[in-house]
């Protein structure tokens, strides 16, 4: 889904999907107000990345953090890893820069669940990106 939110070029919901860990971040680092009013002028030139191409998931792990609460996909630490991918968000993108050099950008993504809507079945997990 949120992929899909940047092949759709949709900055409103990439926006809405970050803006309150945005604010969280933002707060904690004393940024002033002018600084967060740029955030949806970053998120738009991001978005807006031409010729993205966004790799598959694979070689990833499933990471838990907070007591097992949150997750995330991210690339492992083992030596098969490429080791400028090692602890790295799975979903990311790859582009050329002005430059016409290969980068890539990693989307960090964070999941948890509602305790609420636990019902104690595998099958009817249903995972919510942290806002």
């Amino acid at each position: 889904m949120y992929q899909k939110k940047y092949e759709e070029k949709d900055v409103n919901a990439i926006v809405n999907l970050n803006y309150n860990n945005a604010l969280r971040n933002a707060t904690t680092q004393y940024k002033s107000k002018k600084q967060l009013n740029g955030l949806w002028e970053e998120y738009n030139n991001v978005i807006n990345i031409k010729d993205k191409e966004f790799q598959p998931l694979k070689d990833y792990e499933l990471a838990f953090f907070g007591d097992g609460k949150i997750a995330t996909l991210k690339f492992g630490s083992n030596i098969n890893t490429d080791p400028r991918h090692r602890g790295a968000s799975a979903l990311f993108f790859t582009f050329r820069n002005k430059e016409e050099r290969l980068r890539a950008r990693f989307l960090g993504v964070y999941l948890y669940m509602d305790k609420d809507n636990y019902t104690g079945k595998d099958e009817d997990i249903q995972l919510e990106m942290i806002k």
